[in-house]
């Protein structure tokens, strides 16, 4: 009888151990597939400032989009996203441009202007870097 609760034993662990590794592995952040990215010239100017909720709304018929579904480019855009410091002085965003990042069961939405990005509810200074890739992609016009 008592090899039986040993040998029970036994399995349970490794049931443990199996159901402890596969929640580690699904807790890492999900692969992004792919990103659309719709936008304006950055330098259109607007009587008030536009929201992210409201980009599509207040700027329907301008905009242009384009969908990215290089793996490389979207990695060094999320790289480049996590750079970014808070910036404690903006209090919005002035919305010129609205990145979906599409992941295997969810999508996040970033905003951004010439001057800073909302993601999530945190609003960051644009980085130099950030708008030199926008421009390297050819999304932005001159």
């Amino acid at each position: 009888m008592r090899y039986l609760s040993l040998k029970n034993n036994k399995w349970i662990y490794i049931v443990i151990i199996l159901l402890a590794q596969s929640a580690i592995l699904m807790a890492k952040e999900p692969c992004c597939k792919k990103l659309l990215i719709t936008y304006v010239d950055f330098d259109v100017m607007s009587t008030v400032d536009v929201s992210c909720s409201e980009f599509d709304t207040a700027f329907k018929g301008e905009t242009t989009s384009r969908t990215i579904t290089n793996s490389q480019k979207i990695k060094e855009l999320i790289t480049l996203l996590s750079k970014l410091k808070i910036d404690k002085k903006a209090k919005s965003v002035d919305a010129r441009m609205k990145i979906k990042l599409y992941y295997n069961h969810s999508v996040e939405v970033i905003c951004l202007d010439k001057f800073e990005v909302l993601r999530g509810e945190h609003i960051y200074g644009m980085d130099k870097s950030l708008l030199q890739f926008i421009e390297k992609l050819k999304i932005l016009s001159k």
